[in-house]
């Protein structure tokens, strides 16, 4: 899981600026397009599955959204890192939730991804 925050944070360094969302301990990075009209319609682009190869985890989703799905992840990972007795509930049932997410972002698309993820994370 360490490896999957570190490779998302890479990838959001090198995609360009990024914005901050500052709460009252700490501050969230971000890519800075992206509000949830953005996610949405990158989401609708695609398909998005989770199956398994052995021991092995594969997905598949909208190339457009592999930013945001990899900062969703990362953040979800340190959201259950960081809760007590918290469960995977995220990889569990990915795609639902990712499906959640834009779902989520075509009823509120002037929301940034921020929103939607921490309105998936206080169901």
């Amino acid at each position: 899981m360490k490896r999957a925050a570190l490779l998302t944070l890479l990838a959001m360094l090198a995609s360009g600026p990024a914005a901050a969302a500052k709460n009252d301990n700490f501050t969230i990075f971000f890519p800075a397009d992206q509000n949830c009209a953005k996610f949405a319609n990158d989401h609708a682009k695609g398909e998005t599955r989770a199956w398994r190869e052995g021991n092995t985890e594969r997905y598949r989703y909208p190339p457009g959204a592999a930013l945001e799905i990899g900062w969703i992840m990362g953040y979800i990972t340190a959201a259950n890192e960081h809760a007590e007795g918290a469960e995977n509930f995220f990889l569990d049932h990915w795609v639902d939730n990712i499906t959640w997410i834009a779902d989520w972002c075509r009823a509120h698309p002037a929301n940034d991804l921020l929103d939607a993820v921490q309105a998936l994370n206080a169901r």
